[in-house]
């Protein structure tokens, strides 16, 4: 393997293992719910790429967090709008890299997840909802 290839797929697992650490089964509902689910699908996104498959990422980001992330920064745009704007310039640097998937450089691709990752967990609490600055998933090797 690649040296740079190594270093790329060691700093993605370091970044899962901080992101993406515990399961969350706390019932929520609502808005909380739909949240979770939208870091949940960021994670297993990142999880997709760090195996080499980016179109499958892709699919997961525009199902399970596009739109979320979408009514998120339109809750922030009363509230906070440094957050709404943070999260609308991350979503659109990651949407523009997966503009061709197949393309797409993995490296640059699972750089910009956990940075988004970060402006969805600040968005949610600028917003009042659950603190996604604490781990989401576990994952084992």
């Amino acid at each position: 393997m690649h040296p740079t290839r190594i270093a790329v797929t060691i700093a993605v697992l370091t970044l899962l293992g901080t992101a993406c650490v515990e399961e969350r089964s706390d019932g929520a509902s609502g808005e909380d719910a739909r949240l979770q689910a939208a870091s949940q699908g960021l994670c297993d996104a990142q999880v997709l790429v760090s195996e080499g498959d980016v179109v499958r990422a892709a699919e997961v980001i525009d199902r399970e967090t596009h739109d979320y992330l979408h009514e998120l920064a339109s809750m922030l745009q009363d509230v906070d709008r440094r957050a709404a704007a943070e999260l609308l310039e991350v979503k659109q640097r990651l949407e523009a890299t997966l503009a061709t998937p197949e393309r797409a450089d993995p490296g640059a691709v699972a750089a910009l997840i956990p940075e988004l990752q970060r402006a969805l967990a600040d968005g949610a609490e600028a917003a009042g909802g659950d603190d996604l600055h604490e781990p989401v998933l576990e994952l084992r090797f």
